[in-house]
């Protein structure tokens, strides 16, 4: 079949090199215009858009696609949309463009966690097994019937960015798997069924770990929001990231609200349980070692400031 895909971040890539090997023909990307990047906010072309310059492969690009992008994937007589990780929906006339309309990857147990965040969202509700599904792309957000659906241990240290990584890997395969099967006529979807629930972008006022009382809870935050948007605590020496922490047995040694270094190590104290803080990044420096950062306050312990 001649395919057009639609995706915008990273984790979409591994969808992109599965088709572009596979015994399908891929004759579009529809991504999101360039955007501004770092500090220096230098307008940035999509890994998705990169790879399609890279490849030979004609990009077109749209926020929110309307007439002119309906023409333009329109020239490319697409027979099926594939869509990971796009960043926007698509009306009727869109999901029309295509002969049998789009396919979407979600990495979800679809009706569960429908939305832009369902990794972040199954982590932070302590989630030990997530799905991947690919469904039928319909006008309501990730409603549709599902081809395919495989689901996943997540291991209790992994990140959002752990999972979300490791799923469009697999997922890229599952894809392929489902275009076949359209392709030969030997898959046909299955309405969802169940109570949906839904799974908002977290944002980094969400990211505040010391919002929180219990240390699990905090863990589950802490690995919801890395890398994106990144776990922060407020404390009497200025505002610190936590770019890598660990769950620990509650330790007699370390009070709840305070952070201080023990045997080697630096711990954060809870009402309930204890986190090691790992890797940090102080205001308006380079992220170090935890151990570093507190050494350099100079300071035995430092109080956590509660939101």
């Amino acid at each position: 079949m001649r395919v057009i895909f639609a995706g915008t971040p990273e984790v979409a890539l591994p969808t992109l090199r599965a088709l572009s090997s596979s015994a399908h023909e891929l004759v579009g990307i529809l991504t999101r215009h360039d955007a501004p990047v770092g500090r220096t906010r230098t307008m940035t072309r999509s890994p998705v858009a990169d790879w399609g310059d890279e490849h030979g492969i004609q990009v077109t690009t749209a926020n929110r696609p309307d007439s002119d992008t309906r023409e333009a994937i329109s020239q490319w007589s697409p027979d099926i949309g594939v869509i990971v990780a796009y960043g926007a929906l698509l009306d009727a006339q869109m999901l029309n463009v295509p002969r049998r309309g789009w396919i979407n990857l979600h990495f979800s147990d679809l009706p569960r966690f429908r939305g832009a965040a369902p990794v972040q969202r199954a982590l932070l509700a302590g989630e030990t097994q997530i799905s991947t599904c690919v469904f039928q792309l319909v006008e309501r957000m990730d409603a549709g019937a599902i081809f395919d659906r495989e689901r996943h241990p997540i291991s209790p240290e992994d990140t959002s960015g752990d999972v979300l990584m490791a799923l469009a890997d697999s997922g890229a395969q599952q894809v392929v798997r489902v275009l076949d099967g359209i392709a030969a006529g030997a898959l046909q979807p299955v309405e969802q069924s169940g109570t949906p629930t839904f799974a908002p972008k977290l944002t980094s006022r969400d990211a505040r770990l010391d919002s929180v009382s219990d240390a699990a809870v905090a863990f589950n935050l802490f690995r919801a929001v890395t890398p994106e948007p990144g776990a922060w605590l407020e404390t009497t020496t200025g505002r610190i990231k936590v770019s890598a922490a660990r769950s620990v047995a509650h330790s007699e040694h370390v009070e709840p609200g305070v952070i201080v270094e023990h045997e080697g190590n630096v711990f954060m104290g809870f009402l309930s349980g204890t986190l090691m803080l790992i890797r940090v990044t102080p205001a308006g420096k380079r992220e170090m070692a935890a151990t570093e950062w507190l050494r350099g306050v100079r300071e035995p312990r430092v109080t956590v400031m509660s939101s």
